[in-house]
């Protein structure tokens, strides 16, 4: 944040790609399962960067994963097909690494962008 000011941008919100984990896992079953064990550490993060943002003054938005690319073209009012293509050509300008993380996450901001003014 301290960066975007230094160059003169404001940064309002904040955007985190979130996905499902069921609420009524108990602690046990997660400790007993190394799957669910990562996924609670990735709703943890998820929650910290959302609680952080918040904290800061920045409205933090929560995509969810398995709708972004629905939510996208419902938001941005272009085919999934183009956004995949306008997504992927980032890549040349932000260079590596360019996964699938970086890719929701830049999709999702975007989304966010036009529910910001």
């Amino acid at each position: 944040m301290r960066k975007a000011a230094d160059e003169g941008a404001i940064v309002r919100s904040c955007a985190v790609v979130v996905g499902s984990f069921p609420r009524e896992v108990r602690l046990e079953s997660i400790l007993a399962s190394h799957a669910l064990a990562h996924a609670a550490e990735g709703r943890l993060y998820q929650g910290a960067l959302l609680q952080g943002a918040e904290s800061c003054g920045i409205k933090a938005v929560a995509v969810p994963k398995q709708f972004i690319w629905k939510q996208g073209e419902a938001t941005l009012g272009l085919p999934q097909d183009e956004l995949r293509r306008w997504i992927d050509g980032l890549r040349r300008e932000v260079g590596p690494p360019w996964a699938e993380d970086q890719k929701l996450a830049a999709l999702a901001g975007w989304i966010t962008l036009t529910q910001v003014a």
